[in-house]
């Protein structure tokens, strides 16, 4: 089980990475010019599911933060 009990994720938003490590959770950045290769967002919700937690996709009117996700810790 990992930290995170629920993970909201912004619907629509985009950041550009490739990820290293799955299990780690490290980034590579890539280019904003460049065709997107992968989604960081994407890849940290599947990560969260992966580790028994929740994760939820809601428009960025109610998203409580302006970085495209917020958390809700186990513990």
């Amino acid at each position: 089980m990992g930290r995170v009990d629920t993970l909201f994720i912004e619907a629509q938003r985009v950041i550009a990475g490739r990820s290293r490590n799955k299990a780690t959770g490290t980034y590579k950045v890539t280019d904003n010019t460049q065709p997107v290769l992968d989604d960081q967002l994407d890849d940290l919700g599947v990560l969260v599911y992966k580790m028994g937690g929740t994760v939820v996709i809601i428009p960025k009117e109610q998203m409580p933060a302006d970085k495209g996700l917020a958390a809700i810790f186990r513990y």
